[in-house]
Order: C-alpha cells, then structure tokens, then sequence
C-alpha cells in the first residue's frame, strides 16, 4: 500500500506527457506549414531572377545578380543610417496618426455634430493624392523631417479613423440596452462596451496602416529629403546602381514585416479571442 502512491503519480505524469507528444508534434506541423511554404515561394522567386541575369535580358544596373543585392544589404553601412531616418519618421507619423484617429473617430462616432462637421473634411484629405500633396508640404515645411512625418501621419489616418468607426458602431445592440437600463454614463459605456468591442477593429487598421506608413515615408523622401531609405533608393538609380536600389527596397521591405509583425503581436496580446474558430 505505500507504494501504490508513487506509483499512481507515475502512471499520471507518463499519461500527461503522452498526451503532450502529439500537442508538440502538431505546432511543429503547422510550424513548418506556416513557414516551408513561402520559404519555396522565396527560392523560385530567387532562382528565377538569377536565370534572368544569366540570359543577360537586362544589364546589371538594371537587374543585378541576387548576389550582390545580399552582398550590398550586409555591407553597405549607408543603407542602415537611412533606415534609422526612415523608421523615426514612420514611428512618428504613425504614432501621430493613432493618437489623433482614435480619438477623432470617437467623437464622431458618438457625436452626430461632430460627425457632420468633421467627416466631410476628412474625405476630403484623403481624397487628395499624397503624391501630389508631398511637393506642396516640402514648400510649407521644408526639407527634414517634419515633411516626411506628415505625409506618413496623412496615409495613416484614413484607414485608422475609419476602422476606429466601424468598431465603435458595431457595438452589440443588446448590451447597449443592458447599459441603458442600468443608467450606465456614457463613458462607462465607452470604456465597457464600445472601445474593448472595437479594439480588434482598431488594430486590423493599424496593421494596414503601419505598412502604408512605410510607402507615406518613402514618398517624403522621394520629394523633400537628403536622407533615408527613399532618398538612397533615388540616388541609387539615378547613379544606375543597381545593387543599391534593390538592395535599399529589400531593407525597406524587412522594414515593413517587421513593424507588420510588432502589430499583429500586439494584436495577439491585447485581443487573444480575435480569429480564432
């Protein structure tokens, strides 16, 4: 009878690590369904330019060899001291268009005023090429980074306001009335009801937004800039440096994934129940 204990305890410990052997074997197996898959996308992608610079279709200023755009992207120190520029006016830009979207969309959502004062002129901006929009603030502001700030904050914005509005008006209708009926302020409804139910709304646009804010920068650079990842991938054609351009759009792309995956990560902690079955 005293070892019976020890081993019921054993018996139990063997059955739960049993059961953990097919749990681990199955996040492998969508580990590697997740990742094998565009990792062969990448390679055919790859094989195929390097048969394009093979049959010489292109010369190499135009299309260079896979190679010596790797080689550039870990030995060209240029590339990094832009891609600080560039990431400080994305990180700029876009935390000034969350700090002011998200709470203009709450206004208007909760106020029909507001709504008619604001939201025409809000359609308006965005109705306005940015392209065409970056010259005229590079007279405004000038050359430096408050052009470049601007211009991400102005691509941002659009996608977070409206995205912010759909959350907060899909707000359930039942727990609406719930509140009402127990005299619920209407700040208690916001911070109980309409701002958790829209979160997962808000950060759907971020995420949207955090890839537009790197074009928004980019196209700063392009028109008012001496520095950054879009001003370097100018020159670099302008010189027909051909490594450099692709190599300055492969930095700008990591870039992209990069704070893309901060976002959805930040998603997956503050939303855990949104998109799963």
């Amino acid at each position: 009878m005293v070892n019976s204990a020890p081993s019921s305890q054993d018996n139990t410990a063997d059955n739960i690590a049993h059961d953990q052997l097919p749990l681990a074997g199955s996040r492998i197996l969508a580990i590697a369904r997740a990742i094998i898959p565009p990792i062969f996308g990448m390679i055919i992608v790859l094989f195929a330019w390097q048969i394009i610079v093979w049959t010489g279709a292109w010369p190499l200023y135009v299309v260079p060899a896979p190679l010596d755009v790797a080689e550039r992207v870990f030995s060209d120190a240029t590339l990094y001291s832009g891609l600080r520029v560039t990431a400080l006016e994305v990180i700029i830009g876009f935390g000034l268009a969350v700090c002011v979207g998200v709470p203009l969309a709450i206004l208007v959502t909760t106020s029909r005023l507001l709504s008619s004062i604001f939201m025409p002129l809000i359609l308006l901006t965005q109705s306005i090429p940015k392209v065409a929009l970056a010259p005229v603030l590079v007279v405004a502001l000038g050359y430096g980074l408050a052009t470049q700030v601007t211009v991400v904050f102005l691509v941002c914005f659009f996608p977070l306001i409206v995205d912010t509005a759909t959350g907060l008006r899909s707000a359930s209708p039942d727990l609406l009335d719930m509140a009402r009926q127990l005299s619920a302020t209407r700040w208690q409804v916001l911070r109980k009801i309409l701002f958790p139910g829209a979160l997962p709304y808000i950060l759907s646009g971020a995420k949207v937004a955090i890839t537009l804010a790197v074009i928004g920068a980019v196209i700063g650079e392009f028109v008012g800039s001496s520095s950054g990842l879009g001003f370097q991938l100018l020159t670099a054609t302008a010189r027909f440096d051909g490594a450099k351009a692709f190599a300055a759009i492969v930095v700008l792309s990591a870039m992209s994934l990069v704070l893309y995956g901060i976002v959805g990560a930040l998603e997956k902690i503050l939303v855990p129940w949104h998109g799963r079955a």
